[in-house]
């Protein structure tokens, strides 16, 4: 792939054939295939082309996690548009401010969605109205590597939140790093279990799972007893859960325990090592800590399961984030703003 134009519908052509009848998305409307799943982002891309939309043009998506959302993202970067990914969780006060800041020309949404959006806002692609179409990589453009390709805006934790502009070589990328960071290398048979917002972390995820020939299953929210019932019948391997999550469902299973997770994604916060020892005693030592940020690329750092038991084994009570992630150069500075010597990272 060149490093001065990106072509998503090649590389996504490619995964459709590829794994055609795979199950790709696992959501409350029962299972998507890859093939499914990218002719629908075909049909996004096309309504979305047909509606004007080029690359630059800024295309938002607002969605509860559904392989819809996924679609939809998919279907944004296939028409080489810049998407604006809008967390449902937002009031509407707060979402008209980021459609406004990033100058949003088209929302793609759902159906019900759509009956919250006030008037004299954008132009709207109501998802259920998009029939599938064939991915033909000649029907969709190549865009340049340097043009902007994703707008995340932060938690807005130090006022209001602020738009991160990704490029798409820098989407592309992020990608591949994320990647090479797993543990393990999801093939078939290998299912994530998602349950944070899609238009945040989860989508990550999803596309590095997806771009393997994984399959992802996503929840819209924590929902304890139907993730339970998923981690019994062992049909995720992995799991992406924030100690707020994790602290849920342990207080949710009393003292069950499972075997199913090869691996439990967790970050966003710090995991205290009460929390870590009644998640140990349930999954075993499979905790996985990451460090990232909506500005940059993500990880920035790794504690892996084995570290992650060392760490707490060692009785720290601060939180420890591990190693910078491959690709990734920190420089760690006291208050007088000089380096110090570390080696971990901690926050």
């Amino acid at each position: 792939m060149s490093s001065r134009s990106i072509h998503w519908a090649g590389e996504f052509s490619a995964l459709a054939l590829r794994y055609g009848d795979r199950p790709a998305v696992v959501d409350a409307a029962g299972t998507k295939s890859y093939a499914e799943l990218f002719a629908k982002a075909a049909g996004i891309a096309d309504a979305l082309m047909q509606a004007g939309i080029g690359p630059t043009d800024a295309v938002a998506t607002l969605f509860r996690n559904s392989a819809d959302a996924v679609a939809a993202t998919f279907g944004v970067m296939l028409a080489g548009a810049v998407e604006v990914p809008i967390n449902p969780a937002l009031s509407s006060d707060e979402r008209a401010y980021c459609l406004a800041v990033a100058n949003v020309r088209l929302l793609v949404t759902s159906a019900a969605f759509a009956t919250e959006t006030p008037a004299g806002g954008p132009d709207l692609v109501e998802v259920e109205s998009v029939e599938q179409t064939v991915l033909d990589p000649a029907g969709f453009p190549r865009v340049d590597g340097g043009a902007p390709a994703r707008i995340v805006f932060t938690s807005g934790t130090t006022g209001r939140p602020k738009g991160a502009v990704h490029s798409q070589i820098g989407r592309w990328t992020a990608n591949i790093l994320l990647r090479a960071n797993l543990p393990f290398r999801p093939t078939a048979g290998s299912n994530v279990l998602l349950m944070t917002p899609f238009s945040h972390g989860s989508s990550l995820m999803t596309h590095a799972y997806l771009s393997s020939g994984a399959a992802v299953t996503l929840l819209d929210g924590v929902d304890p007893p139907r993730v339970l019932d998923i981690l019994a019948r062992g049909t995720c391997d992995a799991m992406f859960a924030p100690p707020t999550v994790l602290a849920k469902i342990v207080a949710a299973a009393g003292t069950r325990q499972f075997s199913s997770l090869r691996t439990i994604f967790c970050g966003t916060a710090v995991l205290k090592p009460t929390l870590y020892a009644r998640v140990r005693e349930m999954f075993g030592p499979v905790v996985r800590v990451t460090y990232g940020k909506s500005e940059v690329f993500n990880p920035i750092t790794v504690l892996d399961a084995e570290e992650t038991e060392a760490w707490y084994a060692s009785g720290g009570d601060d939180a420890c984030v591990g190693w910078p992630a491959p690709g990734v150069e920190i420089v760690i500075r006291g208050e007088d703003g000089r380096p110090r010597r570390a080696t971990t990272a901690r926050f």
